[in-house]
């Protein structure tokens, strides 16, 4: 047995035991930096137990149980026979984090680590937050929901971009880097209050933060060179003609204030696929050969004049290291509208299934997460909306193809290829209708009523369950 030695952890692990008992076979202190989806603003205080056989319900029910003892903290379960397939980028919070309790030294089987993918995974992330809130118009709430999740990715920076490395010969710009993110992290509620406070000091943190993952992709293509894009010689994609005066203003404006920097510019999502909603963003990303602020204020200028666009911002260097298990996104489901380089991502079964087993595990995460705390504020609908678009887009699809070879272009195929599965067809049908349902839940939660939220996570949980399944059989 394991602990840090403080009551708190003592009391923790006895309450623990007194209710799981033999099935409880470690109980970690992590961020689970996989669920990215559903950043916390805790900096602290995650907890996941690690159990032994699988009692699902019954497990939702004690550690909701257990929860209540501990409001402070956040809790979460994996089995063991999970562990053993945990996504390779990720496994390192349970290696590296504190053990409060381990089983008769338990040894726990899980996958070797995937150090370089651990790398770009931690580029990407801190990328995409930093520059998703930066680009953004903060209105009150997207401004106060973007200085939460800040917190978790000054804390995965701090470790996947530096303590992982562990290496001491930092240069006087990486070691003023982490520097800043330490400081960050040891003096989170004051930074938090500046960063709640004023926009312009979130843009500033947003900024440095990007800056700090570029550097460090730079630096991984300089040590590790990868060259996955070509000059296109097939031309430019066609896309759809509902959208096609839009995407070419926002082209022409792209191409015009951002220059020759500007590489390339892609569709991806619903506005690539053919398949956009009422309502629906328009979802694009470019690619410059270096990403500075100056780039990031154009582009949210251009964004702010456009209000269906989002538009995502990388590097060369990322998108050359951008990580494999999640490179199906960007092989399927992308439409070229400008510029010379375009994506020649070969598809690989082992990188496609990696990816569907990280979205499993994202899916499971969260919707345990949510039903052991048992409450369900103003986030939760959309929560729960965004893992159901998760397991259609990042869990099913890719399935279909891996056994079909061809990927599904509307939920209709999807529908009709796994019919037999009635979670599935329910969070299908959820998709259909999404903003009636997102309200339909809302409502209920108004009323005090979870009935409706707690059905969806449970068959949100019970349908990654299946497609990992389903996944394993494919290897």
């Amino acid at each position: 047995m394991l602990n840090n030695g403080s009551h708190f952890s003592t009391y923790l692990v006895s309450v623990a035991l007194e209710y799981l008992g033999n099935r409880l076979i470690g109980i970690v202190a992590t961020d689970s930096y996989l669920r990215q989806p559903d950043y916390s603003s805790r900096a602290e205080n995650h907890y996941y137990f690690i159990l032994s056989d699988n009692l699902y319900q019954e497990d939702i029910w004690i550690l909701r149980y257990i929860a209540r003892e501990f409001p402070e903290s956040l809790f979460n379960f994996i089995y063991e026979f999970e562990l053993a397939d945990y996504p390779p980028h990720v496994i390192w919070q349970f290696q590296f984090s504190e053990w409060l309790y381990k089983k008769n030294n338990y040894q726990i089987t899980m996958p070797e680590r995937d150090v370089l993918e651990e790398r770009r995974q931690a580029i990407f992330a801190c990328c995409h937050l930093s520059r998703l809130y930066y680009i953004r118009n903060l209105n009150l709430k997207t401004h106060i929901w973007g200085v939460r999740q800040f917190g978790w990715a000054v804390r995965y920076a701090l470790n996947g971009l530096f303590n992982l490395d562990q290496n001491d010969s930092l240069n006087e710009q990486e070691t003023a880097d982490r520097n800043w993110l330490i400081d960050f992290q040891n003096n989170w509620m004051q930074h938090k209050r500046k960063l709640t406070n004023s926009e312009a000091a979130f843009r500033d943190a947003a900024s440095y933060l990007s800056e700090i993952a570029s550097r460090k992709a730079e630096d991984l293509q300089r040590t590790h060179p990868v060259m996955d894009i070509l000059v296109s010689a097939a031309g430019h994609d066609t896309y759809p003609e509902n959208i096609a005066s839009a995407v070419n203003a926002v082209r022409d404006r792209l191409t015009r204030e951002i220059g020759p920097s500007l590489l390339s510019f892609y569709l991806h999502g619903s506005a690539a696929r053919g398949d956009m909603r009422p309502g629906s963003d328009i979802d694009s990303f470019i690619i410059v050969d270096h990403v500075s602020r100056d780039v990031l204020e154009r582009v949210r200028s251009i964004q702010s004049d456009n209000p269906p666009f989002t538009i995502l911002v990388y590097s060369l260097a990322e998108v050359n290291h951008y990580p494999k298990f999640r490179r199906y996104g960007l092989v399927n489901g992308t439409k070229l509208v400008s510029g010379d380089l375009c994506l020649s991502f070969k598809p690989d079964i082992n990188d496609d299934i990696a990816g569907i087993i990280n979205n499993i595990f994202i899916v499971r995460q969260v919707a345990r997460a949510y039903l052991i705390e048992g409450s369900y504020g103003e986030r939760s609908h959309y929560i729960a909306a965004l893992m159901a678009k998760l397991i259609d887009h990042g869990c099913l699809r890719p399935v279909q193809k891996l056994k079909m070879g061809i990927y599904p272009t509307s939920r209709a195929e999807i529908r009709s290829f796994f019919s037999d599965v009635a979670s599935y067809t329910h969070i299908l049908s959820f998709i259909d209708n999404l903003e009636f349902n997102e309200q339909t839940l809302q409502e209920a939660l108004f009323r005090g009523d979870i009935t409706l939220i707690e059905q969806l996570f449970h068959e949100l949980s019970e349908a990654a369950c299946l497609v990992e399944i389903q996944t394993k059989n494919l290897v």
